[in-house]
Protein backbone atom coordinates (compact mmCIF):
# COMPACT_ATOMS: atom_id res chain seq x y z
CA UNK A 1 0.00 0.00 0.00
CA UNK A 2 2.96 2.12 0.78
CA UNK A 3 4.35 1.43 -2.92
CA UNK A 4 1.01 2.64 -4.26
CA UNK A 5 1.01 5.19 -1.91
CA UNK A 6 4.42 6.63 -3.14
CA UNK A 7 3.06 5.81 -7.12
CA UNK A 8 0.16 8.47 -6.77
CA UNK A 9 2.10 10.66 -4.50
CA UNK A 10 2.77 14.56 -5.53
CA UNK A 11 3.69 17.34 -2.99
CA UNK A 12 1.21 19.14 -1.11
CA UNK A 13 0.90 22.94 -2.01
CA UNK A 14 2.92 24.89 0.63
CA UNK A 15 -0.71 27.07 1.16
CA UNK A 16 -2.84 23.49 1.64
CA UNK A 17 0.25 22.60 3.71
CA UNK A 18 0.05 25.89 6.12
CA UNK A 19 -3.84 25.39 6.47
CA UNK A 20 -3.75 22.19 7.71
CA UNK A 21 -0.81 22.74 10.03
CA UNK A 22 -3.20 25.34 11.93
CA UNK A 23 -5.10 22.17 13.04
CA UNK A 24 -2.66 19.13 13.00
CA UNK A 25 0.98 18.29 13.46
CA UNK A 26 2.84 17.59 10.64
CA UNK A 27 3.32 13.50 11.68
CA UNK A 28 -0.43 13.30 11.50
CA UNK A 29 -0.75 15.71 8.03
CA UNK A 30 0.83 13.08 6.51
CA UNK A 31 -1.16 9.79 8.32
CA UNK A 32 -4.70 11.24 7.90
CA UNK A 33 -3.80 12.29 4.24
CA UNK A 34 -2.68 8.86 3.52
CA UNK A 35 -6.36 7.38 5.25
CA UNK A 36 -7.83 10.24 2.34
CA UNK A 37 -5.83 8.54 -0.46
CA UNK A 38 -6.99 5.11 1.01
CA UNK A 39 -10.70 5.95 1.15
CA UNK A 40 -10.33 6.77 -2.27
CA UNK A 41 -8.76 3.52 -3.37
CA UNK A 42 -5.78 5.22 -4.20
CA UNK A 43 -6.77 6.86 -7.24
CA UNK A 44 -6.18 10.27 -5.93
CA UNK A 45 -2.79 12.08 -5.88
CA UNK A 46 -1.54 12.97 -2.70
CA UNK A 47 -2.10 16.63 -3.20
CA UNK A 48 -5.86 16.08 -4.04
CA UNK A 49 -6.23 14.04 -0.89
CA UNK A 50 -4.21 17.24 0.97
CA UNK A 51 -7.47 19.56 -0.11
CA UNK A 52 -9.82 17.11 0.30
CA UNK A 53 -8.79 16.79 4.48
CA UNK A 54 -8.20 20.78 4.25
CA UNK A 55 -12.08 21.11 3.74
CA UNK A 56 -12.94 18.81 5.71
CA UNK A 57 -11.25 20.23 8.78
CA UNK A 58 -12.71 23.56 8.00
CA UNK A 59 -8.96 25.54 7.32
CA UNK A 60 -9.40 25.21 3.11
CA UNK A 61 -8.78 29.13 2.28
CA UNK A 62 -9.81 29.44 -1.29
CA UNK A 63 -7.99 32.32 -3.17
CA UNK A 64 -10.43 34.34 -5.45
CA UNK A 65 -9.29 34.86 -9.28
CA UNK A 66 -10.72 37.24 -12.09
CA UNK A 67 -11.78 35.53 -14.85
CA UNK A 68 -9.60 36.89 -17.31
CA UNK A 69 -6.21 36.23 -14.35
CA UNK A 70 -7.08 32.19 -14.43
CA UNK A 71 -4.04 30.38 -15.86
CA UNK A 72 -3.13 26.33 -16.35
CA UNK A 73 -2.57 24.93 -13.08
CA UNK A 74 -5.31 26.91 -10.69
CA UNK A 75 -7.35 24.71 -8.71
CA UNK A 76 -9.72 25.20 -5.82
CA UNK A 77 -9.95 28.28 -6.44
CA UNK A 78 -13.04 31.15 -6.62
CA UNK A 79 -14.25 33.24 -9.16
CA UNK A 80 -17.57 34.83 -10.49
CA UNK A 81 -18.71 36.95 -13.31
CA UNK A 82 -21.71 37.85 -15.42
CA UNK A 83 -23.06 35.19 -17.55
CA UNK A 84 -22.69 35.77 -21.06
CA UNK A 85 -24.21 32.83 -22.92
CA UNK A 86 -25.73 29.71 -21.73
CA UNK A 87 -25.12 26.67 -24.13
CA UNK A 88 -27.92 23.80 -24.61
CA UNK A 89 -26.92 20.64 -22.56
CA UNK A 90 -24.63 18.19 -23.92
CA UNK A 91 -25.38 14.55 -22.93
CA UNK A 92 -23.19 12.05 -23.93
CA UNK A 93 -24.38 8.58 -24.82
CA UNK A 94 -28.11 9.42 -23.66
CA UNK A 95 -26.61 9.51 -19.63
CA UNK A 96 -28.26 11.84 -17.70
CA UNK A 97 -26.25 11.27 -14.60
CA UNK A 98 -23.40 12.76 -17.65
CA UNK A 99 -25.04 16.25 -18.13
CA UNK A 100 -22.85 18.88 -18.44
CA UNK A 101 -23.84 22.55 -19.29
CA UNK A 102 -21.46 25.29 -20.57
CA UNK A 103 -21.77 28.72 -19.93
CA UNK A 104 -19.52 31.94 -20.88
CA UNK A 105 -18.51 34.36 -18.09
CA UNK A 106 -17.49 37.60 -18.33
CA UNK A 107 -15.91 40.46 -15.48
CA UNK A 108 -17.48 43.54 -14.68
CA UNK A 109 -15.41 45.34 -17.57
CA UNK A 110 -17.27 42.76 -19.98
CA UNK A 111 -14.35 42.79 -22.01
CA UNK A 112 -13.06 39.42 -20.59
CA UNK A 113 -14.65 36.32 -21.25
CA UNK A 114 -13.73 32.58 -19.94
CA UNK A 115 -15.97 29.00 -20.91
CA UNK A 116 -17.24 27.47 -17.65
CA UNK A 117 -17.77 23.77 -17.59
CA UNK A 118 -20.30 22.77 -15.03
CA UNK A 119 -22.09 18.84 -13.67
CA UNK A 120 -23.97 17.49 -11.87
CA UNK A 121 -26.48 19.72 -9.39
CA UNK A 122 -24.14 22.58 -11.10
CA UNK A 123 -25.37 21.76 -14.37
CA UNK A 124 -28.93 21.89 -12.83
CA UNK A 125 -28.85 25.13 -11.60
CA UNK A 126 -27.54 26.20 -15.26
CA UNK A 127 -30.30 24.70 -16.83
CA UNK A 128 -33.01 25.66 -14.73
CA UNK A 129 -32.49 28.65 -12.89
CA UNK A 130 -29.34 30.38 -14.30
CA UNK A 131 -30.01 33.09 -16.78
CA UNK A 132 -28.19 35.33 -19.11
CA UNK A 133 -26.68 38.75 -17.36
CA UNK A 134 -26.84 37.25 -13.83
CA UNK A 135 -23.80 37.14 -11.37
CA UNK A 136 -22.65 33.51 -10.91
CA UNK A 137 -20.10 32.94 -8.31
CA UNK A 138 -18.20 29.48 -8.01
CA UNK A 139 -16.22 28.24 -5.22
CA UNK A 140 -13.79 25.46 -5.32
CA UNK A 141 -13.50 25.31 -9.09
CA UNK A 142 -10.44 24.20 -11.03
CA UNK A 143 -8.70 25.25 -14.55
CA UNK A 144 -8.45 22.52 -17.55
CA UNK A 145 -8.45 21.87 -20.96
CA UNK A 146 -8.81 25.69 -21.81
CA UNK A 147 -12.13 26.47 -19.35
CA UNK A 148 -12.93 26.51 -15.84
CA UNK A 149 -14.35 23.45 -14.04
CA UNK A 150 -17.51 23.61 -11.45
CA UNK A 151 -17.12 19.52 -10.81
CA UNK A 152 -18.72 18.00 -8.02
CA UNK A 153 -16.91 19.10 -5.14
CA UNK A 154 -17.55 23.03 -6.80
CA UNK A 155 -20.22 25.09 -5.29
CA UNK A 156 -22.22 27.19 -8.19
CA UNK A 157 -24.36 30.12 -6.57
CA UNK A 158 -26.52 32.83 -8.33
CA UNK A 159 -25.36 35.85 -6.25
CA UNK A 160 -27.40 38.17 -8.11
CA UNK A 161 -30.17 37.75 -10.23
CA UNK A 162 -30.60 39.69 -13.78
CA UNK A 163 -33.26 42.24 -13.75
CA UNK A 164 -36.76 42.06 -15.86
CA UNK A 165 -38.51 44.62 -17.57
CA UNK A 166 -41.39 45.65 -18.73
CA UNK A 167 -42.43 46.13 -22.40
CA UNK A 168 -43.99 49.54 -21.46
CA UNK A 169 -41.09 51.09 -20.32
CA UNK A 170 -38.52 49.27 -22.54
CA UNK A 171 -35.45 51.58 -24.22
CA UNK A 172 -32.88 51.00 -26.65
CA UNK A 173 -30.42 48.04 -25.37
CA UNK A 174 -30.03 44.84 -24.16
CA UNK A 175 -32.65 43.99 -21.20
CA UNK A 176 -34.28 40.71 -20.34
CA UNK A 177 -38.16 39.95 -20.66
CA UNK A 178 -40.46 37.93 -19.38
CA UNK A 179 -44.03 37.23 -20.69
CA UNK A 180 -46.68 35.30 -22.47
CA UNK A 181 -46.59 34.10 -26.23
CA UNK A 182 -49.80 35.80 -27.58
CA UNK A 183 -49.36 35.75 -31.20
CA UNK A 184 -46.97 33.93 -33.59
CA UNK A 185 -46.41 35.55 -37.21
CA UNK A 186 -45.15 34.35 -40.51
CA UNK A 187 -41.54 33.53 -41.09
CA UNK A 188 -39.72 36.60 -43.10
CA UNK A 189 -37.75 35.53 -45.64
CA UNK A 190 -34.18 37.31 -46.84
CA UNK A 191 -30.82 36.66 -48.82
CA UNK A 192 -27.60 37.20 -47.15
CA UNK A 193 -24.38 36.35 -48.79
CA UNK A 194 -26.01 34.67 -51.81
CA UNK A 195 -28.10 32.38 -49.43
CA UNK A 196 -31.70 32.53 -48.49
CA UNK A 197 -32.20 32.88 -44.56
CA UNK A 198 -35.17 33.05 -42.70
CA UNK A 199 -36.13 34.95 -39.35
CA UNK A 200 -39.41 34.07 -37.07
CA UNK A 201 -41.24 36.14 -34.58
CA UNK A 202 -43.78 36.66 -32.01
CA UNK A 203 -45.40 39.30 -30.01
CA UNK A 204 -44.96 38.76 -25.97
CA UNK A 205 -47.27 40.26 -23.88
CA UNK A 206 -47.25 41.27 -20.44
CA UNK A 207 -50.53 42.97 -18.38
CA UNK A 208 -49.94 46.41 -19.80
CA UNK A 209 -48.37 46.04 -22.76
CA UNK A 210 -46.37 43.89 -25.67
CA UNK A 211 -43.61 43.76 -27.92
CA UNK A 212 -42.35 41.79 -30.81
CA UNK A 213 -39.84 39.71 -30.55
CA UNK A 214 -37.48 38.66 -33.61
CA UNK A 215 -35.49 35.77 -33.70
CA UNK A 216 -32.84 35.88 -35.98
CA UNK A 217 -30.08 33.87 -34.76
CA UNK A 218 -32.16 30.73 -34.05
CA UNK A 219 -35.40 30.90 -35.66
CA UNK A 220 -36.19 27.38 -35.12
CA UNK A 221 -36.80 27.73 -31.50
CA UNK A 222 -40.03 29.82 -32.61
CA UNK A 223 -41.24 26.76 -34.12
CA UNK A 224 -41.84 25.38 -30.47
CA UNK A 225 -43.85 27.97 -29.47
CA UNK A 226 -47.52 27.97 -28.86
CA UNK A 227 -49.99 30.58 -27.65
CA UNK A 228 -50.30 30.89 -24.08
CA UNK A 229 -46.70 29.74 -23.28
CA UNK A 230 -44.72 31.76 -20.53
CA UNK A 231 -40.92 32.70 -22.29
CA UNK A 232 -38.13 34.58 -21.15
CA UNK A 233 -36.55 36.76 -23.93
CA UNK A 234 -32.61 37.03 -22.38
CA UNK A 235 -30.02 39.82 -23.05
CA UNK A 236 -32.06 40.94 -26.27
CA UNK A 237 -31.28 44.06 -28.23
CA UNK A 238 -34.08 46.49 -27.64
CA UNK A 239 -34.71 48.84 -31.07
CA UNK A 240 -36.99 50.02 -33.34
CA UNK A 241 -39.57 49.22 -30.84
CA UNK A 242 -38.99 45.26 -31.52
CA UNK A 243 -36.98 42.76 -29.22
CA UNK A 244 -34.24 41.23 -31.54
CA UNK A 245 -32.90 37.68 -30.36
CA UNK A 246 -29.18 37.73 -31.80
CA UNK A 247 -25.68 35.44 -31.40
CA UNK A 248 -25.39 36.28 -27.44
CA UNK A 249 -29.63 36.65 -27.06
CA UNK A 250 -31.85 33.51 -25.69
CA UNK A 251 -35.42 32.27 -25.37
CA UNK A 252 -36.68 30.21 -22.84
CA UNK A 253 -39.70 27.95 -22.63
CA UNK A 254 -41.29 27.87 -19.29
CA UNK A 255 -42.97 24.79 -19.62
CA UNK A 256 -45.95 23.70 -21.65
CA UNK A 257 -48.50 25.98 -22.95
CA UNK A 258 -50.39 28.04 -19.91
CA UNK A 259 -53.57 25.44 -19.62
CA UNK A 260 -54.81 28.14 -16.91
CA UNK A 261 -56.01 30.23 -20.11
CA UNK A 262 -59.45 31.24 -19.88
CA UNK A 263 -62.07 31.21 -22.72
CA UNK A 264 -64.24 34.51 -21.97
CA UNK A 265 -66.57 36.21 -23.29
CA UNK A 266 -66.96 39.78 -24.16
CA UNK A 267 -69.72 41.83 -22.34
CA UNK A 268 -68.99 45.36 -23.43
CA UNK A 269 -66.23 47.96 -24.72
CA UNK A 270 -65.50 50.89 -23.94
CA UNK A 271 -62.88 53.76 -24.49
CA UNK A 272 -61.97 57.13 -22.57
CA UNK A 273 -58.89 59.38 -23.97
CA UNK A 274 -57.46 55.90 -25.57
CA UNK A 275 -57.61 53.97 -22.86
CA UNK A 276 -60.04 50.40 -23.54
CA UNK A 277 -61.96 49.18 -20.68
CA UNK A 278 -63.14 45.63 -21.90
CA UNK A 279 -65.73 43.66 -19.28
CA UNK A 280 -65.42 40.25 -19.51
CA UNK A 281 -67.84 37.56 -17.97
CA UNK A 282 -64.76 36.18 -15.70
CA UNK A 283 -62.52 39.46 -15.08
CA UNK A 284 -61.63 42.61 -17.05
CA UNK A 285 -59.31 44.24 -19.94
CA UNK A 286 -57.26 47.10 -19.40
CA UNK A 287 -55.89 48.15 -23.00
CA UNK A 288 -54.20 50.78 -24.47
CA UNK A 289 -51.75 51.48 -27.54
CA UNK A 290 -50.35 48.39 -29.46
CA UNK A 291 -52.59 46.19 -27.09
CA UNK A 292 -55.73 47.80 -27.82
CA UNK A 293 -55.18 48.15 -31.83
CA UNK A 294 -54.71 44.48 -31.49
CA UNK A 295 -58.01 44.42 -29.65
CA UNK A 296 -59.68 46.35 -31.94
CA UNK A 297 -58.51 44.24 -34.91
CA UNK A 298 -56.46 46.90 -36.72
CA UNK A 299 -52.56 47.10 -37.14
CA UNK A 300 -52.59 51.26 -36.72
CA UNK A 301 -54.82 54.16 -36.52
CA UNK A 302 -55.77 55.92 -39.93
CA UNK A 303 -54.91 59.43 -39.73
CA UNK A 304 -57.31 61.89 -37.83
CA UNK A 305 -59.10 58.79 -36.33
CA UNK A 306 -58.76 58.01 -32.76
CA UNK A 307 -58.96 54.73 -30.72
CA UNK A 308 -62.37 55.78 -28.97
CA UNK A 309 -63.68 56.43 -32.48
CA UNK A 310 -62.83 52.61 -33.52
CA UNK A 311 -63.96 51.25 -30.30
CA UNK A 312 -67.63 52.93 -31.10
CA UNK A 313 -67.49 51.61 -34.34
CA UNK A 314 -66.58 48.01 -33.86
CA UNK A 315 -68.04 47.22 -30.67
CA UNK A 316 -71.03 45.96 -31.53
CA UNK A 317 -69.20 43.42 -33.36
CA UNK A 318 -66.74 42.23 -30.77
CA UNK A 319 -69.60 41.69 -28.17
CA UNK A 320 -70.02 38.51 -28.10
CA UNK A 321 -67.01 36.78 -29.22
CA UNK A 322 -64.97 34.52 -27.06
CA UNK A 323 -61.34 35.53 -26.47
CA UNK A 324 -58.42 33.82 -24.82
CA UNK A 325 -57.29 35.17 -21.28
CA UNK A 326 -54.74 34.99 -18.80
CA UNK A 327 -55.75 36.20 -15.27
CA UNK A 328 -52.61 38.64 -14.85
CA UNK A 329 -52.90 39.87 -11.26
CA UNK A 330 -51.20 37.91 -8.66
CA UNK A 331 -54.15 38.14 -5.92
CA UNK A 332 -57.03 35.57 -5.73
CA UNK A 333 -59.43 38.39 -5.67
CA UNK A 334 -57.59 40.56 -8.81
CA UNK A 335 -59.88 39.62 -12.08
CA UNK A 336 -57.47 41.75 -14.45
CA UNK A 337 -56.81 39.77 -17.46
CA UNK A 338 -54.06 39.78 -20.45
CA UNK A 339 -55.50 39.56 -23.60
CA UNK A 340 -54.27 36.63 -25.68
CA UNK A 341 -56.31 35.88 -29.03
CA UNK A 342 -60.25 35.31 -30.09
CA UNK A 343 -61.02 31.82 -30.42
CA UNK A 344 -61.02 30.96 -34.19
CA UNK A 345 -64.54 30.46 -34.94
CA UNK A 346 -65.58 27.75 -37.64
CA UNK A 347 -67.15 29.13 -40.94
CA UNK A 348 -70.66 29.87 -40.54
CA UNK A 349 -70.55 30.30 -37.24
CA UNK A 350 -70.01 34.06 -37.22
CA UNK A 351 -72.43 34.73 -39.70
CA UNK A 352 -75.02 32.20 -37.97
CA UNK A 353 -74.79 34.58 -34.17
CA UNK A 354 -74.75 37.58 -36.72
CA UNK A 355 -71.11 39.00 -35.46
CA UNK A 356 -68.87 39.87 -38.17
CA UNK A 357 -65.11 39.41 -37.59
CA UNK A 358 -62.87 42.26 -36.21
CA UNK A 359 -60.59 42.39 -39.22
Amino acid sequence: MQEQHQLFGGAISPDILAALKEKLAEEEIEAQVAAVISEHHYLIPKSAAAVLLAARLGVLKRKYILPHEIRKGDRNFKTSGFVEKIYPPYVPGGDPSAKSVRVVICDASQKNSMTVAMWGQNARLAEEELSINDLLELDGCGFRNGEINCYAGCKASIAKKADFSSVKNLSYGLVNVRGVVSEIFQDYYYMRNGKEQYMSSFKLTQHDGSARVVAWHDPTVVKKLECGMHVSCENCLFKNNELHVNLYSRIVIHGKKNDSALECAVMSVESDGGKLKVGMDKGALELEGDAALKFLGIPELPPGITIDTVASLKKNSIVGKKALCLKSGDGANDQTLAFLEFKKEKLGVAAENGKSGIA
